[in-house]
């Protein structure tokens, strides 16, 4: 079976009918693409992650106290991964 080249969004606020790699794969739906295309889930997530900050929040607190090294470690990558950032947008600025 081919896949379609396009495809319908089934977010109300957006129901436009766009390529098919504008939609997250996912093995459980029939055409094997999610419903919403990928604009419209980012933006439903991060709704969802600011009104469920305090939860995160507490959630990461208690990972970080059961994983201590690996807090450590992801902390780590964090940094290097900001000062990378942050020199690579300085010597783009000059």
């Amino acid at each position: 079976m081919t896949e379609p080249l396009t495809k319908v969004c089934q977010n109300p606020d957006c129901n436009q009918e766009k390529p098919i790699d504008e939609f997250y794969k996912k093995k459980g739906y029939k055409d094997g693409r999610a419903a919403r295309c990928k604009e419209c889930l980012r933006a439903y997530f991060r709704e969802y992650s600011a009104a469920h900050r305090d939860y995160y929040r507490e959630t990461w607190k208690e990972w970080k106290l059961r994983n201590p090294e690996k807090a450590k470690e992801h902390n780590k990558r964090a940094c290097e991964k900001y000062r990378a950032k942050k020199k690579a947008e300085k010597e783009a600025g000059q």
